[in-house]
């Protein structure tokens, strides 16, 4: 087939496009990683996403509900001798 300069313009434009945005994905990750370095901001980010990860877990399965049944405990007998005396 053959090509014309139409065709050819906008291939080489969606290259370009194609190599700008694999450019940018790199800086942003090398960004990421020079931020990560910082030992204040790595444990902020850690927290941060370790609680996204909670949420995340909690919104896919969520815990059963919690009912407080008292006396559901039984102490122990040397505990209540002391607090009693």
């Amino acid at each position: 087939m053959h090509e014309t300069r139409e065709t050819r313009r906008l291939i080489d434009q969606k290259r370009k496009r194609t190599q700008r945005l694999i450019i940018l994905l790199a800086v942003v990750m090398i960004a990421g990683g020079a931020v990560l370095l910082v030992p204040g901001l790595r444990a902020s980010i850690g927290n941060r996403l370790a609680d996204l990860r909670t949420r995340i877990a909690y919104r896919i399965n969520p815990p059963d509900e919690a009912v407080f049944l008292p006396g559901g405990q039984e102490l122990d007998e040397t505990f209540i001798q002391t607090v009693v005396a």
